[in-house]
């Protein structure tokens, strides 16, 4: 660009630059830059952006240089280089200058907010926390400010610059804020000079000021470059306060997260208002133009907080935030309230219009749809914003982003009906509009969006965008308007449709931006034509020279455009060249058949406006040949698909049709040159093409064939009006078959060339079949004028003309095609003739072929000869054959008949064929026919094709079946037999049981359910009816949904023995009854609880109760209940009572041993496999649950989680829960019945028979049972433990539903059962708490009220005593109340134990018994004590020190219960014990456990084995008391007791329980149940044994040492029973301290002894066998055969995960339980003795196999995925109580897991030893899983240990800081006055990497920091143990350095980092002492034995 010459030619616009011209208006000027533009042939964007630059610079030259004139240095100005050019601009000189600092634009402003803000300190002295005089100081020197000439010159300039800026056009306002925003930035953060006037009071009020911290208030000024919303200048207000405060410049405060302040321009606009000038106008005109908006993030802070921080962040740069924001503004509009909402609303349109045509398409979507929800929330509220949103809401709908374009047409629709969109465009029309011409005339990709931030592709594709969506914005605006509308707005489109870059558009090289352009084009010529009125030429020239363009989508609008202007442009034909424009594109479209699809459809109207008026006749018949060669080469030779063939072909022959038919019409040409030229047509474009595609590869004829049939249809019923159609029709059917047999020459494709003439006839004839309802009509045809009567068509008239010539056509083809196929045995012409054959059947053509066959003598059953010859042929044999043979035979006489069928039936390559279609209708009606199916090949047939069926061989076999089975009534008895029927059945029914053919099963059960009501129709097949009820019954049951069976098939099974039964055609007698019931049982025998799904026990269920609602669904009412009550007792019958002993026993047992329950009798029952057992007795309790309650309610399974149980082979889908079926139906869930059950409520029984309610209360009772197994159980699979929920579920879902009458007879039974029975029958009462009666708040009390209470003592039975029993501990707290007369003078002692022990645990809180009831209970118990003793003085009953196993069974009960009553005594009110009952209980204890001593050899006994459980359970009570009172201040009296107990009784106690325990263990007999619960009662109690007693003697007893001990704790830890594993591992962890006490003596005892006497080798060698861990060893080595079995598959590789071998779980456990102990021992060790364990274990190579298992027994996920971080990964790897151990309730891997971390913690040197030597694969997964979830957890508990340590040693000489968040520690070690100071960094897979640690000070020089920086590095390094025990090591080796103790030579430390030892080892030359292990590497890594130091021999 000139410069020079746009400077000339601006001069002479003075409206630009002189600010006081009178004619200053936007639009002018923008008129004036169009011209600029023309006259320089530049765009108006490029100049104006030149000028803004050469403007601005002049002025800043020329401010700089009249500041150097005004201080005298003038001579150093450089003259700017267009200064001389531009002298005309008005620069005016500052009045004054001050400092020489230059002014902002914004000092007015700054300088009066400044005074207001001073003026507001003296008005409030308190503000910002300033001191009185500090405010009174500054505001006063201000005020002295103020009255200076340089302000008030600033005032005077300032206003002066405020008349400039008033002038300022919009867009130079931009440019020209940001220009000066960015100086000004520059400015002020370089010059702190330029506020003179503050920094004398820098120092002034330091002191005053340095608590104040207020946030400083700015203004901000947005930048106003398009889309640039986070760009901001800010002008600061409060700078004298800020530099006063931090004693310099101002300084930024920090950002707030969720800052929710007002922004500063608001705060601004405030303190303006208050002043008394008039501010600079600073606002910018609002636009709706994208990109040219004022900044639409400035919000008022009186809206609601959260939309302003969303608001504003919608602000922000990054799409992210923006997205973010977007998503947090949708959730705040879903919740608002309405007022909240219509606050925001005036806020969003400005924000949605900058979001909306962001770059980013993520955020235009999500504009979109928050957009979507104020539409969603607001609803006719929307009308307040709608005018400001509608224009980008429009465009919005055509975004070039799917889905914000689909969002927003979306809230479109919905938020406008579409009979008010018409309206709504109205009411927004001149937003629209205005909005749609500035971004199609005015916006370029410059100003879109802002260059600096944006890059040129952003800033095109962004513009590219908005001109789419704006042209076809504009487009919809056209189609949505009415005419009137658009007519009255004609003015404002003109503003659009005028401008020249909107006609520019089409010359774009986006397509998108084109083919838009052109739909707003037609969008015009349909709508709006007027307005294009006086651009016809210009708008044709553009539309025909673009109709070969490559683009589909854009060739769709351009030809929609090019028939609209034929059509509303009058003379179009004028605008154009049609020989140099529009002909050789057309030829070129033609030729090629490009795009036809698109184009082609559209050539019939195109061709339709080419006649006379606008080419001559010589030429319009050129044309049209030319036309036609060119379509039919495209055809002929382009390769396209099928719709583009098809286009293609229907554009050919219509537009072939019309011109034919405008010819034909033609009155003024000469009819022999019209037939001339339409024969040559016909010729050339018809048989030619007809030819072309017979013989074609391809299969073109479906595509033309139909075509060119419907043009020939026409012609022949026009064909009586024209001579020419009928000239035409001669031609054709006479050419038609000479192409026909002229195809037939050739030898090849015969087969194609037959199916092209049978597609062919198939058009000519569907083309005469269809009645055609539509016409094409042209503008030019009149339809009342005399030269359109030819061309009316007669609907649905019979054409037999046409009709006759297709025939001789057809009769033609079949002569040849029989000749052929006689003469050549071509089997091509075959399947085409069976077509033909059967489409013109008729006697006449087989007339026809016969006459051909035999001229002389037409006879039809000639041509039977001819067909069967076909048959002999092999190559010709096929079923078209037998399909001809047959279509003859419906013409044969009856005589020929027969003689065909009884020939070909005995055919057996043919037989099959024949039966089918004899099958079929109609033959089959046929009498003849008929007796053909009583044949004996006939039934032999059906016979072999059942069994070709069941073998899997369904092709026609299984249709010949139905077919024969489902005939007419007329017809079934003389087709079916009942043999036959037999044979067949029994065949089919053959896979239905069969392993072996599963696959068959789905084809075969569903015949056989097809067949079913056929044959139970048929009274006389009674024995085939029960076969195939039987079969289906037993099918239903046993077969599931899968690969090989459908459900569509299991349905048609189930439903068709069901209507069977239902509607009587089948009657259920015993046989049948009996038949089924053995199917459940047998079925219920083959289930196993461990491995069936919910699904299939509930299948069994429902076919049995099917089979009783489905066969009593007829009868009444009465005998519908003695029919139901049979059905129940036989079908849930099942001998079990030996089952249900045993459960009952077991569960007694359990009960008794835990002290939960009373028996006056144990009865010892034969062992039984427990399991086995559990299962059997589990399935038919569920069993007949479910049968009852499908019977009584409908509940439908939904399952609310389903439970699975990993098994090593399989995931086993197991019970979920169920809810109410009147929950499902407000759920609108689907319903479990077949259709057949409308009302799902029908069929219930309404009332219970006898044997329901006693089956349903056996199933109560069991119920409370397995609750016992449930509860006290251990080692239950958990697939038994999933079913017994499942059954406790299943029955309170029933509870919960039964009807009002059943469930009060349910519940009086159950009252008079318990009562009567007691026992389990009691806790069986619970289940009443599920009815509606008592399904409510303390219904346990309700219950306990309705049941009978004894009235005397005479009535307090055992039974009774169990429901109080089952009721003390359930029933709500204080709630149990038994009159006090009734027990406390009771004879019977074993009642009041009883009754006192049930109050106890209802009434009492331990250690809280202050109300009158429980301090009674106390009182009582107390008494009760002093009763027994009494009793006992006189008459022992006790059982004291003696073998109880001869003693009856009640003596013993009644110990137990005594010994059960003081464990509760101690337990709830120790400390109300005196001495003499406190002699009683230890005197007790004391006997019964010598008692214990002597009979726990006959533990296999019961009763023995309740009275050791309880005597255990009465000395863990003691203990757990003597432990926490001995952390109290107990009173004189306990603490003699105490100390007693201890020295007296103890010791004794402690060692028989112990030794009787593993007596117990030793005998135990691991097949028994009762034995298992057994232990399981004694082992919690292990727990409080004291086993100080056994370290103190070394010894359990003379035969038993504390290593044998140990040695029978490490061999129970392979236990069978987990119990007993666990119990193992608690008594070794109880034993660590004590052994390692012992280890500690040992080790102090080998470091006093004399080292020279000492082999040290043999130490150094590693022979670590003196301590504890060695006794482990021959323990671990039992493992490491089958732990490395079980890892040498596991190589870490990812994919291989899946594929991994597996081990026992109790292998697996007994494993790691074993760790476990190690690696307390370790964990419990000093540091010294840590090593060695750690030694000992990396010595023997033990963690190479423990930690690789580790990682193949964690989780799954967390090792495939270690890079994942899920949140369930850090629970895994957290710390794992004991208790949870003890309780069985951890999984494998959860263990694994935590022994991984607990390695980390404990032995970190050993495993990361092990981690530097695995292979990369390895390494790599163990770094991340350590890194992502063990890592965190050590690193915060080793840096909180580090925290307390420093608390408790804050007077040690090293200070410890700890940095949690960056893992950093600081350590200052201090001697004297000097200090080291040390930065330790924890890495971010500690303690696997290397920890950094850095010197920052230190005491000697800088070699001796390393060294001491070295030798902390290597204690972290190898020490095992935590990161404080490294810290300590490293802080004694120093402290000892510093005391003198000498340091070893080898490692320069005084402290070992391995051994924990100092130096011992002393050299007899040098007197140099060594460690030993250092001193042994020295002499194997030198191979001397010399002295490190002085060489001498050591």
């Amino acid at each position: 660009m000139d410069t020079k010459v746009l400077i000339e030619t601006i001069k002479l616009y003075p409206t630009l630059y002189d600010r006081k011209h009178s004619s200053i208006n936007i639009e002018h000027k923008n008129l004036i830059w169009n011209e600029i533009s023309q006259k320089i042939d530049q765009p108006v964007e490029k100049c104006k952006a030149k000028w803004r630059n050469l403007r601005d610079s002049y002025q800043k030259a020329m401010k700089w240089k009249h500041e150097l004139e005004a201080i005298g240095k003038l001579s150093s100005y450089h003259p700017y280089k267009h200064e001389y050019l531009l002298e005309f601009l008005e620069v005016r000189p500052k009045r004054k200058i001050s400092d020489g600092s230059r002014r902002s634009k914004f000092k007015v402003s700054n300088y009066m907010l400044k005074k207001q803000k001073l003026e507001d300190y003296n008005t409030s002295q308190d503000a910002h926390g300033l001191s009185s005089h500090a405010v009174e100081f500054l505001v006063e020197n201000e005020k002295q400010n103020i009255q200076n000439d340089d302000s008030n010159a600033d005032i005077v300039e300032a206003v002066d610059e405020q008349d400039q800026y008033e002038e300022i056009t919009e867009e130079e306002q931009i440019y020209q804020e940001t220009s000066e925003h960015q100086e000004e930035s520059v400015d002020s953060n370089n010059k702190v000079e330029e506020k003179p006037f503050l920094l004398s009071y820098d120092c002034a009020h330091e002191t005053a000021l340095q608590s104040s911290e207020e946030t400083r208030e700015e203004i901000t000024y947005q930048d106003t470059y398009p889309n640039e919303s986070e760009t901001s200048y800010t002008l600061e207000l409060d700078s004298c306060y800020q530099i006063i405060i931090m004693g310099g410049k101002a300084k930024q405060a920090q950002r707030t997260k969720g800052n929710l302040k007002p922004a500063s321009s608001s705060k601004a606009s405030e303190q303006l208002d208050t002043l008394s000038f008039t501010p600079l106008d600073m606002t910018i005109t609002s636009s709706i133009v994208s990109g040219f908006t004022e900044d639409p993030f400035d919000i008022d802070s009186r809206i609601d907080p959260n939309f302003q921080m969303v608001l504003r962040k919608m602000g922000k740069k990054d799409p992210t935030t923006k997205i973010k924001a977007l998503k947090e503004f949708i959730d705040l509009v879903g919740q608002a309230d309405n007022d909240t909402l219509t606050a925001v609303l005036p806020f969003f349109p400005k924000v949605y219009i900058q979001l909306s045509c962001d770059v980013d398409a993520r955020v235009r979507e999500s504009s979109q749809s928050a957009l979507q929800s104020i539409v969603n929330k607001v609803g006719k509220n929307l009308a307040m914003i709608l005018k400001q949103i509608f224009p980008a809401w429009v465009c919005g709908q055509y975004d070039t982003h799917p889905t914000a374009a689909s969002i927003a047409t979306n809230c479109f629709e919905k938020a406008f009906p579409a009979k008010k969109i018409s309206d709504v465009f109205v009411f927004c029309e001149t937003e629209t509009l205005d909005y749609i011409t500035k971004n199609l005339t005015v916006l370029t990709a410059q100003t879109a969006c802002n260059p600096k931030i944006y890059s040129p592709e952003e800033c095109e594709a962004k513009y590219q965008r908005i001109v789419i969506s704006s042209l076809r914005g504009y487009a919809l605006y056209l189609e949505k308007m009415s005419s009137d509308k658009l007519e009255s707005s004609m003015n404002k489109n003109f503003l659009l449709i005028e401008n020249d870059r909107f006609w520019s558009y089409h010359k774009s090289k986006v397509p998108q931006i084109k083919s838009a352009f052109f739909e707003a084009l037609s969008s015009l010529l349909q709508h709006a034509s007027y307005l294009l009125v006086n651009f016809e030429e210009q708008m044709t020239a553009i539309v025909f020279k673009s109709i070969d363009e490559t683009d589909a989508a854009l060739l769709s609008h351009i030809w929609t455009c090019v028939v609209l202007v034929q059509v509303k442009v009058e003379n179009w034909y004028k605008y154009v060249n049609f020989n140099k424009a529009v002909f050789p594109k057309l030829w070129k479209i033609l030729h090629s058949s490009m795009c036809p699809c698109v184009i082609f459809p559209n050539l019939l109207p195109f061709l339709s406006k080419f006649n006379k008026s606008v080419l001559p006749d010589d030429q319009l018949q050129i044309f049209y040949l030319k036309f036609y060669e060119n379509i039919k080469f495209g055809l002929i030779n382009n390769q396209m698909g099928k719709s583009e063939t098809s286009a293609v072909s229907s554009a050919y022959f219509e537009t072939l049709q019309y011109i034919i038919i405008q010819i034909a019409n033609d009155s003024e040409s000469i009819e022999t040159d019209k037939l001339s030229f339409c024969l040559g047509l016909l010729d050339e474009h018809v048989i030619a093409v007809i030819f072309w595609c017979i013989n074609a590869e391809g299969f073109f004829g479906k595509f033309v064939f139909h075509h060119i049939a419907n043009m020939i249809n026409y012609f022949s019923k026009t064909s009586s009006t024209s001579k020419i159609f009928e000239s035409l029709l001669n031609r054709f059917w006479s050419e038609l078959y000479q192409v026909l047999s002229n195809s037939l020459e050739t030898t090849t494709n015969i087969e194609k060339i037959a199916n092209s003439h049978v597609e062919l006839i198939k058009s000519m004839k569907s083309c005469q079949q269809r009645i055609r309802t539509t016409k094409i009509k042209f503008d030019d045809v009149v339809e009342d004028s005399p030269s359109s009567s030819p061309t009316k068509v007669v609907e649905n008239s019979k054409n037999r003309a046409y009709e006759d010539e297709l025939n001789k056509l057809v009769y033609k083809i079949c002569n040849v095609y029989t000749e052929r196929i006689s003469s050549t045995h071509e089997i091509g012409f075959v399947e085409n003739l069976e077509i033909l054959i059967k489409e013109y059947q008729s006697e006449e053509l087989f007339r026809h072929l016969a006459k051909w066959n035999n001229p002389d003598e037409v006879d039809i059953c000639s041509l039977y000869d001819t067909f069967s010859a076909w048959l002999l042929v092999k190559e010709l044999r096929c079923e078209s054959i037998v399909e001809i043979i047959l279509v003859l035979y419906k013409y044969l006489k009856p005589s020929e008949k027969i003689d065909l069928l009884n020939r070909w039936i005995r055919v057996p390559s043919v037989q099959s064929w024949i039966i089918m279609r004899a099958l079929s209708y109609p033959l089959c009606i046929e009498p003849d026919i008929s007796k053909l199916l009583q044949m004996q090949e006939v039934k032999d047939h059906m016979i072999h094709c059942a069994r070709q069926a069941s073998n899997g061989i369904y092709k026609e076999n299984l249709i010949i079946l139905q077919k024969y089975f489902f005939q007419t009534e007329d017809s079934q008895s003389n087709l079916i037999d009942s043999e036959t029927c037999e044979k067949i059945i029994e065949i089919m029914c053959e896979p239905l049981t069969d392993v072996a053919r599963i696959s068959q099963m789905d084809q075969c059960g569903s015949f056989l359910a097809q067949i079913l009501p056929v044959v139970c129709a048929d009274s006389d097949k009674k024995s085939l009816q029960e076969k195939i009820f039987l079969a289906l019954y037993e099918f239903s049951m046993i077969k599931e949904v899968s690969d090989d069976l459908s459900e569509d098939t299991l349905w048609e099974v189930t439903t068709a023995w069901q209507d069977a039964l239902s509607s009587r055609d089948l009657i259920l007698d015993e046989f049948l009854l009996n038949s089924c019931t053995k199917i459940i049982q047998n079925k219920l025998e083959n289930l196993s609880m461990e491995k069936i799904s919910m699904n299939d026990m509930e299948r069994v269920a429902e076919v049995g109760s099917k089979l009783i609602m489905c066969s009593t669904e007829q009868e009444t009412p009465d005998e519908k209940k003695k029919i139901v009550d049979m059905l129940i007792k036989k079908i849930l019958k099942h001998n079990e009572d030996e089952n249900v002993n045993y459960m009952e026993n077991l569960c007694l047992c359990i009960e008794l041993m835990h002290g939960d329950i009373i028996s006056t009798t144990i009865f010892d029952t034969p062992p039984m496999n427990f399991t086995n057992t559990l299962d059997t007795f589990l399935k038919h309790k569920i069993f007949n649950l479910d049968v009852i309650t499908k019977l009584s309610c409908n509940i439908k399974k939904v399952s609310k989680q389903m439970m699975k149980v990993e098994d090593d082979n399989d995931d086993v889908e197991q019970p979920g829960y169920e809810i109410e079926f009147s929950e499902l139906q407000n759920q609108a869930l689907e319903e479990e019945a077949t259709e057949d059950y409308c009302d799902m409520d029908e069929n219930l029984l309404k009332e219970w028979s006898d044997a329901i309610y006693e089956k349903f209360h056996d199933i109560c009772y069991s119920e409370s049972i397995l609750n016992v197994i449930l509860t006290r159980g251990r080692n239950i699979q958990s697939e038994l433990e999933n079913w017994i929920i499942y059954l406790q579920e299943r029955l309170e879902t029933l509870m919960k539903n039964l009807p009002e009458n059943i469930s009060v007879i349910v519940k009086e039974k159950l009252f008079e059962l318990a009562n009567v029975r007691g026992g389990f029958w009691t806790r069986s009462l619970m289940n009443l708490l599920n009815l509606k009666c008592y399904n409510v708040e303390s219904g346990i009390s309700l219950l306990l009220n309705d049941l009978s209470k004894p009235s005397s003592q005479d009535e307090i039975t055992n039974n009774y005593l169990n429901i109080i029993q089952s009721f003390s501990e359930r029933i709500d707290k204080k709630s149990l109340t038994i009159a006090s007369n009734l027990f406390e003078n009771h004879s019977n002692l074993i009642v009041k134990v009883s009754i006192i022990r049930s109050l106890m645990r209802n009434h009492l809180n331990v250690g809280d018994f202050n109300e009158m009831n429980d301090r009674r209970i106390v009182g009582n118990a107390l008494n009760l004590m002093n009763e027994i003793l009494s009793k006992q003085k006189s008459d022992p009953f006790l059982l004291y020190n003696k073998d109880i196993s001869m003693d009856g069974e009640e003596s013993i009960l009644i110990a137990c219960e005594i010994a059960n009553f003081l464990s509760d005594v101690l337990s709830y009110f120790p400390n109300e014990v005196d001495v003499k009952r406190w002699d009683f209980i230890r005197i007790a204890l004391s006997s019964w456990v010598l008692s214990v001593s002597k009979s726990c050899h006959k533990f296999h006994e019961n009763k023995v084995k309740i009275f050791i459980s309880s005597i255990f359970r009465l000395n863990a009570t003691l203990f757990k008391f003597i432990t926490i009172e001995k952390t109290k201040s107990s009173t004189e009296i306990l603490q003699n007791v105490i100390d007693e107990w201890e020295k007296v009784f103890a010791k004794e106690v402690n060692l028989v329980l112990i030794k009787s325990f593993i007596l117990i263990i030793k005998q135990l007999d691991y097949q028994s149940k009762h034995q298992e619960c057994f232990v399981d009662s004694l082992c919690p109690s292990i727990d409080y044994i004291d086993f100080n007693y056994i370290l103190q003697s070394q010894k359990v007893d003379s035969t038993f040492s504390l290593k044998d001990l140990i040695v029978f704790s490490l061999e129970n830890l392979s236990n069978n029973y987990r119990t007993i594993c666990v119990t193992s591992a608690t008594i070794i962890k109880k034993l660590t301290f004590g052994l390692i006490k012992l280890d500690q003596d040992v080790l102090i005892q080998r470091n006093s002894e004399d080292d020279t006497g000492r082999n040290d080798d043999d130490e150094n060698l590693g022979n670590y066998r003196w301590h504890i861990l060695d006794t482990f060893r021959d323990t671990l080595e039992g493992y490491q055969d089958v732990m490395k079995e079980f890892i040498e598959d596991f190589n870490f590789k990812l994919s291989d995960m899946d594929e991994l071998s597996s081990i026992s779980q109790n292998v697996a456990f007994s494993y790691l339980l074993l760790w476990d102990c190690i690696l307390n021992f370790c964990s419990k060790a000093p540091a010294e003795l840590r090593s060695i364990y750690a030694k000992w274990i990396t010595v023997h190579h033990f963690e190479d196999v423990f930690l690789v298992s580790l990682f193949k027994l964690m989780p799954r996920d967390i090792v495939r995925n270690p890079e994942a971080q899920m949140k369930s990964g850090h629970v895994v790897f957290s710390s794992l109580e004991w208790k949870e151990i003890e309780d069985l309730s951890v999984d494998i891997d959860r263990y694994a897991a935590f022994l991984y971390a607990e390695s980390l913690r404990t032995v970190p040197a050993v495993v990361r030893k092990w981690w530097h030597v695995s292979n990369t694969r390895q390494a790599q997964i163990v770094e991340k899983i350590t890194q992502n979830y063990v890592s965190p957890i050590l690193c915060q508990q080793d840096l909180t240990v580090l925290m307390n340590r420093k608390e408790k040693d804050g007077k040690d000489n090293m200070q410890v800081k700890v940095l949690m968040q960056s893992r950093e520690i600081f350590a200052t070690y201090s001697l004297e006055e000097a200090k080291m100071e040390l930065t330790i960094s924890l890495p971010a897979n500690y303690p696997l990497g290397a920890i950094k640690i850095e010197s920052t000070k230190h005491i000697a020089g800088k070699f001796q920091a390393r060294e001491i920086v070295k030798q902390l590095s290597i204690y972290l390094t190898h020490q095992n143990g935590r990161l404080y025990d490294g810290i300590s090591l490293w802080k004694r080796n120093l402290d000892r350095k510093y005391e003198g103790v000498e340091e070893c030579y080898v490692c320069y430390s005084v402290i070992n980092q391995d051994t924990c030892q100092l130096p011992r080892l002393t050299c007899k030359t040098c007197k140099k002492k060594f460690h030993s292990n250092c001193l042994y590497k020295w002499f194997t890594s030198s191979n001397k034995s010399t002295c490190p130091l002085c060489r001498n021999v050591f």
